[in-house]
């Protein structure tokens, strides 16, 4: 009996991890929004001037190579004056919207060689499409990107390039494009079953990319960010430069001691260290105990959202608040700016419907989405949300993967109290307009389809939504995180059902 009993409670993880393991609840029929939608108050501003520049001096096509002054241009070589002529991509908009800047290009030929590398790097789609604002052009941020830069752009600067002798790597993309902001999908062909506009989580995954095809397969447009979710922090250039030289001296530390570079920071020829380089060893760990000898030198500023015992909670959760707001707000913008531009574009008529969808990290934009589209005059049809949660600032805390740039403890220079961290929380809770704690009663009007997990650990406080958005259709999964994700694509007929129910003309909204 004990060994039955044994078996049976060892089956239970394995049992959890079935696609067909999971509890699936219709919404309350009485749910309704409880609240208004976010005043104009309630988003933060974008200074266009910051942005402006950059609309100005973006040519109509990006190049990647120049001549570098060394070789004639007349005298190149085959392979040196097809790299010359050829062309990276070409921009088909650039347009100032309220709140940024949004460029739209095309890339020759085939994309298929791009996408392949684009993936083979991590990533979940091959942007066509970019959309910055002056949090990003601005600060330490745009002098980090523009170090680099010549001033007078194009002008040959003697660089020798051995692969393509006579030519230098053009900076358009780093100078004019900036190579900033939020990366963008934007379809470029129409069918009219609807728009999907998706907000990826922290990681691209397979299973992710498998259900957004699916999506798009059942002939939705598929209208795809990569959202930003990390919260930047009141001092943001001052602890980023803090940072960097943390980087740059842990490198210089490490070359000296492996031999590479000599006591005054010369460096040494690569056939005098090279043979003495363990093809084992990948370095890692030398450079890790560099930079914690390094941290120890250089400690980081604080950020402005630490509890420290002089601290006043209520003000760093204050303050914490307004940095999530201005966070969720941008992916929020950038969302407005591509709907926008399809209308303008293809007609707001043959778009067809709208809905939402956000995967992880991703769906704690989605309902601020969801709620600036509304404001702005474009329903949306359907919200889907998938291993997500409320109130970011518990989130944040109690994730086993991030905590989003919120560090209360200064770099582990302080313990905050229990008693600190809960005063903190609940000045957040009642500060934030953006926070899916705070969105979810103004949107239970929208057919929402809730997908979480029993033990989310990346992503606890999904019951926390759930209540919040009204008690939404859900499906609840037993197991973890990656368990969720990793039977997306099995499910995701399931939300494309779901969305053909809820979208149809026949439906109350």
């Amino acid at each position: 009996m004990n060994g039955t009993l044994f078996r049976l409670l060892a089956l239970v993880p394995v049992l959890s991890l079935l696609p067909g393991c999971h509890v699936s609840r219709p919404a309350d029929p009485a749910r309704r929004a409880t609240a208004p939608l976010p005043g104009p108050d309630a988003w933060p501003s974008r200074d266009l001037d910051g942005v402006r520049g950059f609309h100005e001096r973006t040519p109509e096509v990006i190049r990647g190579w120049e001549l570098n002054g060394l070789v004639p241009g007349d005298q190149l070589e085959p392979k040196s004056r097809e790299a010359l002529e050829s062309i990276d991509r070409t921009i088909i908009a650039n347009r100032l919207t309220g709140h940024g800047l949004l460029r739209v290009w095309s890339y020759p030929g085939d994309d298929s060689d791009r996408f392949s590398v684009n993936r083979l790097f991590g990533g979940g789609f091959l942007e066509n499409a970019s959309f910055l604002t002056s949090r990003d052009a601005s600060g330490y941020r745009l002098e980090r990107a523009m170090k680099d830069v010549p001033g007078n752009l194009g002008a040959p600067r003697g660089k020798r390039n051995f692969h393509l002798p006579g030519l230098q790597a053009t900076y358009a993309s780093s100078s004019v494009m900036l190579g900033r902001g939020l990366d963008l999908r934007i379809p470029t062909e129409i069918r009219g079953r609807g728009v999907l506009l998706v907000l990826g989580g922290l990681f691209s995954t397979t299973w992710q990319e498998s259900s957004i095809e699916l999506f798009e397969r059942a002939g939705w447009d598929v209208l795809q960010i990569n959202p930003t979710s990390w919260t930047r922090r009141p001092n943001d250039d001052e602890f980023e430069r803090a940072e960097d030289e943390r980087r740059a001296r842990a490198m210089d530390l490490f070359q000296r001691r492996s031999g590479m570079k000599n006591e005054d920071g010369s460096d040494v020829p690569i056939t005098d260290w090279a043979e003495r380089v363990d093809p084992e060893k990948t370095g890692l760990d030398d450079y890790a105990a560099a930079l914690d000898d390094v941290k120890k030198e250089i400690p980081l500023p604080l950020t402005g959202f630490e509890l420290s015992p002089e601290s006043d909670p209520a003000e760093v959760g204050r303050t914490i608040a307004r940095a999530v707001d201005d966070s969720i707000a941008e992916n929020a913008y950038a969302a407005q700016a591509g709907i926008e531009y399809l209308f303008d574009t293809h007609g707001r008529g043959s778009l067809g419907s709208i809905a939402v969808l956000g995967y992880s990290a991703g769906s704690f934009a989605a309902p601020a989405v969801a709620a600036r589209l509304e404001s702005t005059g474009v329903p949306v049809d359907a919200l889907i949300l998938i291993g997500s949660g409320a109130d970011l600032f518990t989130i944040s805390q109690e994730s086993t993967v991030s905590n989003g740039g919120i560090d209360v403890t200064g770099d582990g220079r302080f313990a905050p109290t229990p008693e600190q961290i809960s005063a903190a929380r609940d000045a957040y809770l009642g500060h934030t307009k953006l926070d899916p704690y705070a969105l979810a009663p103004a949107l239970a009007d929208i057919p929402t389809l809730l997908m979480i997990a029993s033990n989310d650990e990346p992503v606890p406080n999904g019951e926390l939504l759930d209540e919040r958005l009204g008690f939404p259709d859900r499906v609840r999964y037993f197991g973890g995180h990656g368990g969720l994700f990793y039977f997306l694509p099995q499910q995701t007929p399931r939300m494309i059902r779901w969305l053909d129910q809820v979208t149809q003309p026949s439906s109350p909204r």
